[in-house]
């Protein structure tokens, strides 16, 4: 477990970093055990733009249909209550052996059953 947690910890940290080399401001959410590790905000033309960010690791996680259903499950409940807001964006930040793949997640909606 505490494997884990320090390959998920470095991931975050990792994140957080590209993030705020973009002009974001971010934050960490460790231990939470909610749908998002990180929350970046931006200004954009006086408006704040949201990124609520999950971020995954491991070589057996190469796209979304390698996230298990329930999991899927959590993050489009989660997606629910933002689907409709244009300044927020939820994003899933997969780190594997070839890099660093990002994907918009408002379309699981529609995409993943």
């Amino acid at each position: 477990m505490k494997n884990r947690y320090r390959i998920g910890y470095y991931y975050e940290r990792k994140t957080k970093e590209i993030l705020e080399k973009e002009g974001w401001t971010v934050w960490r959410t460790p231990g939470s055990h909610s749908p998002v590790d990180i929350i970046a905000i931006k200004d954009d033309n006086g408006i704040a733009r949201i990124k609520l960010i999950q971020v995954k690791k491991g070589n057996n996680i190469k796209d979304l249909s390698d996230i298990n259903d329930f999991e899927i499950y959590k993050l489009k409940k989660f997606i629910e209550k933002y689907n409709n807001t244009e300044n927020v964006d939820i994003e899933l930040w997969i780190y594997d052996g070839e890099g660093l793949k990002k994907y918009e997640l408002k379309n699981l909606l529609t995409n993943k059953s």
